[in-house]
């Protein structure tokens, strides 16, 4: 996301010089676009159904229609009518599909991330602490410092002091920890990947 505002310029001098006829579009992007969609919906109805999560919403990989067909119609009428006609078509569908997809399928997706499900145990006004490798989009949501701990024994130190202290980390860590005390307050798969987020307290 950093590089979209470069990207924008860029891509504002690119058409800037097609329109003043400096530069002769090809046709062959347009059967790019085409192909990187056809994927695009494939990967979303595998992605959706591999993931537990998410299987309740396989069908709505099906909004990524709306891009293949938006970029299959570019293609058609830049061979009809030239680049004008279908740049519109692009800036129309994808304008359709943002709005289908940030409005309604993101949304409804997301509330099966593991930070959503488990943020509320997080109190903002108490420190939380992490272990080793955590899900970073915690900090957004607590808009805090996390602080790290590296070691067993710093965490023994941590849960000892601090009981209630909430310590977040993933399941593939928990054997380092198997010679203390401390309780499992939520497991968490995260969506898409591989790693599962756990939260931790001392009691």
């Amino acid at each position: 996301m950093p590089c979209y505002p470069f990207v924008a310029v860029l891509f504002g001098y690119f058409l800037n010089k097609v329109i003043t006829g400096q530069i002769k579009v090809k046709e062959y992007p347009l059967w790019v676009l085409v192909s990187i969609n056809a994927l695009l919906l494939t990967a979303a109805f595998i992605g959706l159904g591999l993931e537990t999560a998410t299987q309740q919403f396989k069908g709505w990989a099906f909004l990524f229609v709306v891009p293949l067909l938006t970029s299959a119609a570019s293609w058609y009428y830049f061979k009809k009518e030239g680049l004008k006609k279908a740049m519109h078509i692009i800036i129309g569908g994808y304008s359709v599909f943002n709005l289908l997809f940030l409005a309604i399928g993101y949304p409804a997706v997301y509330k099966h991330n593991p930070v959503t499900k488990t943020v509320h145990l997080l109190h903002k006004d108490e420190q939380v602490y992490s272990y080793k490798i955590y899900n970073p989009a915690y900090n957004f949501y607590l808009n805090k410092p996390i602080k790290n701990i590296d070691t067993p024994g710093q965490l023994n130190e941590v849960i000892t002091a601090h009981p209630d202290a909430l310590v977040i980390s993933r399941e593939s860590l928990l054997p380092e920890l198997a010679g203390l005390h401390y309780t499992l307050r939520a497991k968490e798969r995260d969506l898409f990947e591989t790693a599962t987020t756990v939260i931790l307290s001392g009691r």
